[in-house]
C-alpha cells in the first residue's frame, strides 16, 4: 500500500500546479491570425481590447510550442500599443502579458521584475476588480519563488478585494489557489478548507471540470492523512463522476488511480484493478509517459497482490514495448526496477539479476554519458593547446631560417664588394652556413625528441586517465549495488516485520516468539549501519564532498540526502532510502537549498553534481 500510495502521489502532484487566471478552454488563434484581426482594427484601445481577450483564454503556464509563440507575439504587440495609451489597465495589460511570457519560459526573476511593474499600477487605479487581479499577478510571481508570506499577503489582499465587489468565480479561483498553496508550506488542513469554500462556489457553478479536479485535491489531501481513507474515498469518487459528467478523460484518470491504491489497502484488488486499467488505457492515447509508466508499474503491483504474477511481469514486458521510451532511459529504469522489485518477491533469483543488471546498466549510462562529454571536452581543449604549441614552435623555425638566410646573403654582399678579403670572407660564409646547418639540423633533432616525449607523457597521461575512469566507473557500480542491495534488504526486512504482524496468533507463546522475531529484523534494519556502509563506498567515490557541504549547518540527516543526489537516484528512491515519503523529500530539498544559499530558480542537483 505504501509504494501504491507513493505512486498515487506522484500522478496527482504531475497536475497539481494548475493556472491562477481565469483561462477558458476555447480554441487559441495563431500569431498570424491574430495580426489580420489587428489589421482589421481601427484603433489602438480596440486592438488591447482583442489582444484582452485572446489572453484571457491562455494559462500562466504553457507546454505547447505553438501556445508559447503566440503568447510571445502577444507581449511584444501589447507592449507596442501600451506606449501610446496613457491608460493604465492598458499599461497593465502589457505589463501581464510579459509576465506572463516570462512565467511560460520559467524566467522567474524576470517575471518578478514586472510583477513590481504591476504592483506600481496598484495606486494609480481607483477600480477594485482591477487592484485585485494586479495583487494576484504578483502573488503568482511570489509562488514561482517559493516566497511563501509574500504569496499568501498579496493572495488575500486580491481575495477581500473580489469578496467586497461581489466577484464569486474569482473568490473561488483564489480559494483553489490558496488550498494548493497551503499543501506545500505543510498545512494540508488548512488547504483543505480553503479548496472546501472552492467547492462549494463551483457546486453551485456545476463546474464539472473544477468540481472534479478539486475533489481529487481533496482525496489526496486527505490520503496523506491518518485514517482518512474513508473522506479521502469519497472525493475521488466524486472526482471521477463529475469528470465523467464533464466527458473529461485527462481528469479521470489520476482520482482513479489515487482511489485504486485505497482499494488495494482495504485488498479489494478486483475493483483496485479496473480502476488502474482504464487509467491506463486513456495514458496510451496521450502524450504524458511518465503517467503510462507509472499506472504500468501501478497495475502490474496489484497483479502481484493477487498473486497473479505472470500478468504482472507480462504488464512491465509490454510497457517496455512501447516506442515512446527508446530515447528516455529514465522510464525504461522504472520498469526494470518493477520488474526486479517483481523477481525478488517471486523469489526468481536469475531474472531479478539480470533486470536489476539492466536497471544499473541505464542508470551508468546516463552517468557515463555524462562523464563522457566532460573528458572529450577535455581531450579537444588539450588537442587544442597542443597544436597552438606546434604552430608556435614552426613559426619559430621560419624565424631562426629566415635570420641565417640573411646573414648569408649579407657576408655574400660584404665579399663581393670586399674583393681583397675574398677568399677569407668565402671561407667565414662557408662556415657561417656549416654552423648554420649543423645548428638547424639540432634544431630539429631536439624538436623530434621533445615532439616524442609529449607524445610518451600525453600517452601516458591519457593511460592513467582510463586508470582512474575505469576505477572510478568500478566504484561507482559498487557504490550503485551496495545502496540496492540495502535498499531491498529493508524493504524485505520491513516486508517481513509487517506480515509477522498481520499474523493471527491466539496462543501466548506464539505471540512472545513472533515478536521476539520482529524485534530481531527491527534491529537489522539499522539505517545509520546501512548509511555507514554506503557513507565508506561514497568517500572512495568522492571524497572531500561531505566536508566541502559542513560550512553549510546541513544536518545528518539532509547530508545523507545530499548524497544520494549525487548518486543520481530519483526522489522516490531517496525517500525509500531515508524512510520517508516523497513529498518530505520535496520539502527536504527545499530546505536543503535554503541552507546553501541558493536561488528558488537554481536547480540542486545541478549545484550538488559540481561538487
Amino acid at each position: 500500500m505504501t509504494r501504491f500510495f507513493s505512486y498515487g502521489l506522484t500522478a496527482f502532484w504531475l497536475l497539481v500546479l494548475v493556472s491562477f487566471t481565469h483561462a477558458q478552454n476555447a480554441a487559441r488563434p495563431t500569431p498570424s491570425q491574430i495580426q489580420v484581426q489587428l489589421d482589421k482594427l481601427p484603433t489602438d484601445t480596440a486592438k488591447i481590447a482583442y489582444l484582452n481577450a485572446i489572453a484571457q483564454r491562455f494559462p500562466n503556464e504553457l507546454d505547447a510550442k505553438a501556445e508559447k509563440e503566440t503568447v510571445t507575439f502577444m507581449a511584444a504587440q501589447a507592449s507596442e500599443l501600451a506606449k501610446h495609451t496613457a491608460s493604465v489597465r492598458h499599461q497593465y495589460f502589457a505589463l501581464h502579458l510579459l509576465f506572463q511570457n516570462m512565467i511560460t519560459y520559467q524566467r522567474y526573476k524576470k517575471a518578478q521584475d514586472y510583477a513590481q511593474q504591476i504592483l506600481v499600477l496598484v495606486n494609480q487605479t481607483p477600480e477594485p476588480a482591477l487592484q485585485a487581479e494586479m495583487y494576484n499577478a504578483v502573488a503568482v510571481s511570489y509562488f514561482y519563488l517559493n516566497d511563501w508570506k509574500n504569496y499568501f499577503d498579496y493572495q488575500f489582499k486580491a481575495l477581500r478585494l473580489y469578496e467586497a465587489e461581489g466577484m464569486t468565480a474569482s473568490v473561488a479561483s483564489v480559494y483553489a489557489s490558496l488550498g494548493k498553496a497551503a499543501y506545500y508550506t505543510g498545512d494540508p488542513k488548512e488547504g483543505i478548507a480553503h479548496i472546501r469554500k472552492a467547492l462549494a462556489y463551483y457546486r453551485t457553478a456545476a463546474a464539472n471540470d473544477k468540481i472534479s479536479d478539486l475533489c481529487n485535491d481533496m482525496g489526496t489531501l486527505f490520503m496523506s492523512q491518518e485514517n482518512r481513507n474513508d473522506s479521502a474515498e469519497y472525493y475521488l469518487l466524486q472526482a471521477i463522476t463529475y469528470a465523467q459528467k464533464g466527458q473529461n478523460e485527462n481528469l479521470l484518470t489520476t482520482p482513479q488511480f489515487n482511489l485504486a491504491g485505497i482499494y488495494v489497502a482495504q485488498k479489494k484488488y478486483d475493483q483496485a484493478l479496473a480502476l488502474v486499467q482504464s487509467a491506463l488505457r486513456t495514458a496510451q492515447k496521450g502524450e504524458n509517459v511518465g503517467s503510462f509508466i507509472l499506472y504500468s508499474v501501478g497495475l502490474s503491483y496489484i497483479y502481484t497482490e493477487m498473486k497473479k504474477n505472470a500478468q504482472a511481469e507480462a504488464v512491465l514486458l509490454e510497457a517496455l514495448k512501447d516506442t515512446r521510451l527508446v530515447d528516455n532511459p529514465y522510464q525504461k529504469m522504472q520498469l526494470y526496477k518493477g520488474l526486479s522489485d517483481l523477481y525478488k518477491q517471486t523469489g526468481n533469483a536469475a531474472a531479478n539479476v539480470q533486470a536489476l543488471e539492466q536497471y544499473i546498466a541505464l542508470k551508468d549510462s546516463v552517468f557515463s554519458r555524462e562523464k563522457a562529454e566532460a573528458i572529450s571536452q577535455t581531450k579537444v581543449e588539450y588537442e587544442t593547446e597542443k597544436k597552438e604549441q606546434q604552430i608556435e614552435m614552426l613559426q619559430d623555425r621560419v624565424r631562426a631560417r629566415n635570420w641565417i638566410i640573411g646573414i648569408s646573403s649579407l657576408a655574400g654582399v660584404l665579399a663581393l664588394g670586399l674583393f681583397w678579403g675574398y677568399r677569407r670572407a668565402f671561407r667565414l660564409q662557408k662556415q657561417l652556413r656549416q654552423q648554420a646547418q649543423q645548428t638547424f639540423e639540432q634544431q630539429e633533432k631536439n624538436m623530434r625528441l621533445e615532439q616524442a616525449a609529449l607524445q610518451a607523457q600525453t600517452q601516458l597521461a591519457e593511460q592513467k586517465t582510463q586508470a582512474l575512469q575505469a576505477e572510478m566507473e568500478a566504484k561507482q557500480r559498487e557504490l550503485t549495488t551496495a545502496t540496492m542491495f540495502i535498499q531491498q534488504k529493508n524493504e524485505l526486512l520491513d516486508s517481513l516485520r509487517q506480515q509477522i504482524r498481520e499474523l493471527p496468533s491466539t496462543d501466548e507463546s506464539n505471540q512472545k516468539q513472533l515478536h521476539k522475531i520482529s524485534q530481531t529484523i527491527r534491529r537489522n534494519m539499522n539505517f545509520d549501519d546501512d548509511w555507514e556502509k554506503i557513507k565508506v563506498h561514497f568517500e572512495g567515490v568522492h571524497p572531500n564532498f561531505f566536508e566541502r557541504l559542513s560550512v553549510s549547518s546541513l544536518t545528518d540527516h539532509e547530508l545523507r540526502h545530499c548524497a544520494y543526489i549525487k548518486m543520481k537516484f530519483s526522489p522516490k528512491e531517496i525517500a525509500s532510502l531515508l524512510h520517508i515519503d516523497v513529498n518530505s523529500v520535496r520539502v527536504s530539498r527545499y530546505r536543503i537549498k535554503k541552507k546553501l544559499g541558493l536561488d528558488t530558480e537554481q536547480d540542486l542537483p545541478d549545484y550538488i553534481n559540481l561538487i
